[in-house]
């Protein structure tokens, strides 16, 4: 067995921060209980076929498989200055795992050749970010990190190897001006955030609906409007909150020549006119989103 090299939470940070991650945190490996009482609650999840429920449930244990939960984020936001009456392509379609993905793999590679077991895991994303202190939920059920918003990719990593320093938190942080503010309540073309924020019916979200095309649950709006010509994600909510005002990005995201959508392969921008997504669709390879593209989008841009 490869002997193991001492490693400090300082030179964990230190490299971390050599390779663009923006923040990381950690805490001992423990389970989640608030969001294992949330899941409970959530029925409609219960039939999903994208994700089986077992995946869900089985997201809030993570004690005893590992000592520590190590969390990265990473800042992937690009802009969201959409060509008027183009179809939109979201910055997370576009950067958000090309971006992250690449930093946890080098994170991965430093714990392994220090001689310790790392691998990712299926830990709830938002709730361990908290628990590791690097930041809170807001009312979109979206995760703002501490000082960068949130355009943000979460990737949580288990470990074997026990950190010197233990910052736990607790796995729900609300921001008190986030508490205060309705606006990304309001401005839902869908309504798919409760009233009350903090909760989200998923199968009405828009980045749900045309990510997740083949998924059966999912609810098109009575009003093909209120899709806003989102070819692929939504970040409404995130657009106008006023937490990501003024952030200053780094920008530096991988940014991939291409992104595919079901098949359809399209130039990595921030989106496309109708000719070109006429011209394109043919490559597309699910009949449901085929049917988002035909009946709702292009219907859509037809009654302007």
């Amino acid at each position: 067995m490869k002997s193991t090299q001492n490693i400090t939470s300082e030179s964990l940070k230190a490299y971390s921060n050599s390779i663009g991650v923006d923040k990381i945190g950690w805490f001992d490996a423990s389970n989640f209980p608030k969001y294992l009482k949330a899941i409970d609650e959530r029925r409609e999840l219960y039939n999903f076929q994208y994700k089986p429920f077992e995946q869900f449930l089985s997201a809030g244990y993570s004690g005893g498989q590992y000592n520590t939960i190590i969390v990265l984020v990473v800042d992937y936001f690009f802009d969201n200055n959409y060509t008027k009456d183009d179809f939109k392509i979201s910055n997370y379609t576009r950067f958000c795992w090309q971006t992250i993905e690449p930093k946890a793999d080098l994170i991965i590679n430093y714990l392994e050749d220090k001689g310790y077991k790392a691998e990712r895991t299926n830990t709830p994303d938002r709730a361990a970010a908290c628990k590791a202190g690097l930041g809170f939920i807001g009312k979109n059920c979206m995760f703002y990190a501490y000082d960068i918003g949130s355009y943000v990719g979460i990737r949580t990593i288990g470990t074997d190897f026990k950190i010197d320093e233990n910052n736990e938190h607790d796995e729900q942080i609300v921001n008190t001006l986030c508490a205060k503010c309705n606006k990304c309540v309001n401005v839902c073309p869908t309504q798919c955030i409760d009233k009350e924020g903090y909760k989200i019916n998923p199968t009405k979200c828009i980045s749900f609906i045309n990510r997740h095309a083949e998924e059966p649950s999912k609810i098109y709006p009575d009003d093909i409007n209120q899709l806003g010509g989102w070819l692929q994600g939504c970040e409404i909510c995130q657009d106008v909150c006023p937490l990501n005002a003024n952030i200053k990005h780094k920008k530096q995201v991988i940014f991939s020549k291409g992104i595919d959508l079901y098949g359809m392969k399209l130039k990595n921008r921030n989106s496309i006119s109708k000719n070109e997504l006429i011209e394109k669709m043919k490559e597309v390879n699910s009949l449901e989103y085929k049917r988002y593209i035909c009946e709702y989008l292009l219907e859509l841009k037809e009654q302007k």
